[in-house]
């Protein structure tokens, strides 16, 4: 029964396929990798013709080539991902997504922008983009996957959605490092963190939390046990929050990815814990427009989360007494 469900599911994908399935006969698998692989684009002579008319308008008024990626088609076992422009401008980061000759576009100006959500598992790689839309300040997101082969090719573009309009590009500054203590226990998440942060940004509070399993079942003198939480980090630093999460395969096998979420400190609305259940504490980040996200600690952790949350608010009050200020003349 499930052979005739894999051939059934590889029929109905060759037909959705169509010619583009036929066109691949003869290519080796290193062409076929190729073709999920993003390429960058240099200047406006070289934009692919169904995307120049969103294009020639910027050239006329002058204005220098932004950085611009495409994602092309990603074929997957049930789900094809459509081709994506991505374009980032001083101000706002535009998705285009083609149809045929033609494409839709959705704009996020950066600091509408409410979290930046990049991952990686094995050559999956995507960036999820989330903001807020009109004045209802209503949540939309466009989700960007490619071969994780070419990731560089959108580093820049996450670090510019990441340090916002105003955001500072000078180079790292000397800094204690505050995650050297954490390859005792984890190494890899010791060097995830230290990838983590862009610029001078500087380190606040981190806290790092081990995965976390409960025993399902007992028997012949054996528990199994089943994941409860991944392996996560949280770091709050002078501008933003960053988590770092494992991604759980099915089957609760070996871990070969990560989720890395980039929050700015002006886009949450609140961060707090909520009391103890299971015998665990979970940290609840609220966005503004409704956007959640919560992660679980064991108990042990409540203290630190404390101390994070009590920094956070102190930031949140710097920054908007900051705000309030008036501007020298």
């Amino acid at each position: 029964m499930y052979t005739r469900f894999l051939r059934s599911m590889r029929t109905l994908q060759d037909a959705r396929r169509g010619r583009a399935g036929r066109a691949a006969i003869g290519l080796t698998p290193f062409d076929l990798a190729q073709r999920s692989w993003a390429r960058s684009i240099a200047a406006y002579t070289e934009v692919p013709l169904p995307y120049r008319p969103f294009f020639e308008p910027l050239q006329a008024a002058g204005v220098p080539f932004p950085l611009v990626v495409i994602a092309p088609t990603y074929e997957g076992f049930l789900h094809r991902e459509t081709e994506k422009l991505v374009c980032a401008a001083s101000d706002e980061v535009c998705v285009l997504e083609r149809h045929g000759a033609k494409f839709d576009v959705v704009r996020y100006p950066l600091p509408r922008i409410t979290c930046l959500e990049v991952s990686s598992v094995l050559l999956d790689a995507r960036i999820k983009i989330m903001g807020l839309e009109g004045d209802g300040l209503v949540p939309i997101s466009t989700t960007i996957r490619f071969n994780a082969v070419t990731d560089f090719l959108f580093a820049p573009i996450v670090a510019r959605i990441r340090r916002g309009e105003a955001g500072s590009k000078a180079a790292p500054a000397a800094r204690s490092d505050p995650f050297n203590a954490w390859g005792r226990d984890n190494f890899k998440f010791m060097n995830y963190a230290k990838r983590s942060l862009v610029g001078d940004e500087v380190t606040v509070q981190a806290v790092l939390q081990r995965e976390i399993r409960v025993g399902v079942l007992s028997a012949f003198g054996r528990t199994y046990r089943r994941t409860l939480s991944p392996t996560h980090a949280t770091i709050l630093t002078d501008r933003e929050l960053i988590t770092i999460e494992e991604i759980l395969p099915k089957g609760d096998r070996e871990r070969y990815g990560g989720l890395w979420g980039y929050m700015p400190l002006d886009r949450i609305e609140s961060l707090s814990m909520t009391g103890v259940q299971r015998d665990l504490v979970t940290l609840c980040v609220d966005l503004f427009g409704g956007g959640r996200r919560q992660f679980q600690f064991e108990p042990s952790a409540r203290e630190e989360l404390a101390v994070l949350v009590g920094k956070f608010t102190s930031l949140k009050e710097e920054r908007s007494r900051k705000a309030a200020r008036p501007s020298p003349e």
